[in-house]
């Protein structure tokens, strides 16, 4: 078959048992290697033979990871390493997913490792990339808020951006 080599001959002995059985051995595959953003990212990093493995782990701010596996065709499959795009983030290598910024926080730049927070007097939902002011009526004294809150009864603001209830007017 192919990705595999050996030859030869079994014989029967007298004994009912096999004589000189052959052996096959995997075949060498061609070096690969170059994933950007992870452990491969040298040429040639991707070595082995048939059916066999490599793991290949994608950086922080990355996801894709997997196992490269030797084909019988000689050739690794491809692992790619994404880069986790606004509002997303990734704080372990070797993930194969991005983790999704939580309400309250924003990421604004791609291949992030971690999330900011919402400032007082703003908010977001989750995989924001940028956080919200509260609007007029509203506000928030959190850091890290999902939502704005409306301003007690019988006040109000007209400001956007009302970082606590003693801003709304009486």
């Amino acid at each position: 078959d192919s990705g595999w080599s050996g030859s030869g001959t079994a014989v029967c002995g007298v004994n009912y048992q096999w004589i000189n059985v052959p052996s096959c051995t995997a075949d060498p595959c061609t070096p690969s290697g170059n994933v950007a953003n992870s452990n491969k990212a040298a040429a040639g990093s991707i070595t082995g033979k048939t059916a066999g493995t490599v793991l290949v782990s994608c950086f922080m701010g990355y996801s894709g990871s997997g196992t490269a596996t030797c084909g019988t065709n000689g050739q690794f499959n491809k692992i790619e390493c994404v880069e986790c795009k606004m509002g997303y983030y990734q704080d372990s290598a070797g993930s194969t997913t991005c983790k999704v910024c939580k309400k309250g926080e924003y990421m604004n730049e791609n291949k992030a490792t971690s999330c900011k927070l919402c400032t007082q007097g703003e908010w977001s939902d989750q995989a924001a990339n940028e956080c919200t002011s509260c609007t007029e009526g509203r506000y928030t004294s959190e850091t890290g808020a999902g939502d704005c809150k409306y301003c007690p009864k019988g006040r109000w603001s007209s400001l956007v951006g009302v970082k606590n209830f003693e801003e709304c007017e009486g």
